[in-house]
C-alpha cells in the first residue's frame, strides 16, 4: 500500500509511492496528481482481504431483472460515474434490503467491480490518512 498518480474518474493511476524507500529515483513532474496516503500499524505491516465487501465501482451497463437493481444501477451511473463507492452512500435514497438485493444482481450481471476490504495480516491496528497534490512549478497551494 501507498501512495498512488489520481486521474480523471480513476482514483489509482500508473504513479506509485511507496510508504518506504524503494531507491526509486521517479520523480514527479509538472500537472502530476497524485496522492500521498501513508500508513501506519502496530502490526507487521502486510494487509489481506477480508471476506467484506462494501465499496464497488461500475464497470458498464449491463440488463438487469429487478426493478430496483435497474434503479441503483442508474443511480450509480448518474452520481459516481466510474469512481467507486460504498454501499452506505445509496442509503438515502434506496432501503437496505434493496441496496442488498440490487448490489448482488449488478454484480452477478457484471455491471459492477467489487473490493474486498484489506485488514492487517496479524490483526494489527491501522491508521491511514490521504492527500492529494497537484505537482507545480509555482505557486504551493494546500487543501483541507
Amino acid at each position: 500500500l501507498g501512495g498512488h498518480g489520481v486521474g480523471k474518474y480513476s482514483l489509482h493511476t500508473g504513479i506509485f509511492i511507496p510508504n518506504y524507500d524503494n531507491h526509486d529515483n521517479h520523480e514527479l513532474k509538472e500537472d502530476d496528481m497524485v496522492a500521498i496516503e501513508p500508513f501506519a500499524t502496530t502490526g507487521k505491516g502486510s494487509v489481506v482481504s477480508s471476506n467484506s465487501v462494501k465499496i464497488h465501482s461500475f464497470t458498464e451497463k449491463k440488463p438487469v431483472r429487478s426493478p430496483s437493481a435497474r434503479k441503483i444501477q442508474e443511480y450509480i451511473m448518474k452520481n459516481f460515474n466510474t469512481l467507486p463507492f460504498a454501499e452506505h452512500q445509496l442509503q438515502p435514497s434506496f432501503k437496505n434490503s434493496e441496496i442488498r438485493f440490487g448490489i448482488a444482481e449488478l454484480i452477478r450481471a457484471g455491471a459492477l467491480h467489487s473490493y474486498p476490504l484489506l485488514r492487517e495480516a496479524s490483526n494489527g491496528v491501522v491508521s491511514q490518512a490521504e492527500h492529494t497534490v497537484l505537482v507545480k512549478d509555482e505557486p504551493i497551494i494546500t487543501t483541507n
